[in-house]
C-alpha cells in the first residue's frame, strides 16, 4: 500500500497503514471514502488498511479476517470502534482510499508497518493506494498458506 500524506509518499507498506489516535483513551472521528463514494464514518481508536500479506498481523489481531494472499485486497479494520455496526471491509485491490479526520484539534499518527510514524490532524489529505512496484517474496519451503497459518496460529 502507498500512502500519501498532504502529497508527500510514505515507504511503501508490505503489511499495512494504521491511523491510530495519538492520545491514549482518545478517540478518532472519521471518514472513508473508497473510490470517491462513502464507505464509512465512525469513531474509533484507529482504522488499520492491511495487504492480503498483512491481513494475518495487526489486522487479524484487531479483528479483520485472514485473507490468502494471492488475492488482490486491501482489508480496513476498525480499532476499538465506537459502533455496533461496524465491522471490517474487503476492498479491490486497485481501490483508492481517503481518510478524513472530521474533528478539528485532534492529532493522529499514520504508522507504516510499525515502522515509519507521521502525525496528522483535521484537514490533512490521507490517500492510499496499491504501490506502484509490488513486494517481491521468494518461496522457500513447500508448506503452503494455509499450513503454515494453522500451525502458527492455533
Amino acid at each position: 500500500i502507498e500512502t500519501l500524506l498532504r502529497g508527500e509518499r510514505l515507504p511503501p507498506a508490505t503489511n499495512e497503514v494504521a491511523l491510530i489516535t495519538s492520545s491514549p483513551a482518545k478517540m478518532l472521528d472519521f471518514e472513508i471514502k473508497v473510490n470517491g463514494s462513502p464507505l464509512e464514518r465512525l469513531r474509533a481508536d484507529g482504522m488499520i488498511f492491511a495487504t492480503s500479506t498483512g491481513s494475518t498481523a495487526y489486522a487479524m489481531s484487531a479483528g479483520g479476517p485472514i485473507v490468502d494472499p494471492h488475492l488482490d485486497a486491501i482489508v480496513l479494520v476498525p480499532v476499538a470502534p465506537f459502533k455496533l455496526s461496524a465491522r471490517p471491509w474487503v476492498i479491490r485491490g486497485d481501490s483508492v482510499i481517503e481518510v478524513d479526520l472530521k474533528l478539528p484539534g485532534k492529532e493522529a499518527l499514520v504508522v507504516v508497518d510499525g515502522q515509519t510514524m507521521a502525525t496528522v490532524t483535521h484537514g490533512d489529505e490521507i490517500v492510499m493506494r496499491r504501490a506502484e512496484r509490488p513486494a517481491r517474496f521468494v518461496k522457500a519451503s513447500r508448506d503452503g498458506f494455509y499450513e503454515k497459518v494453522k500451525a502458527k496460529l492455533v
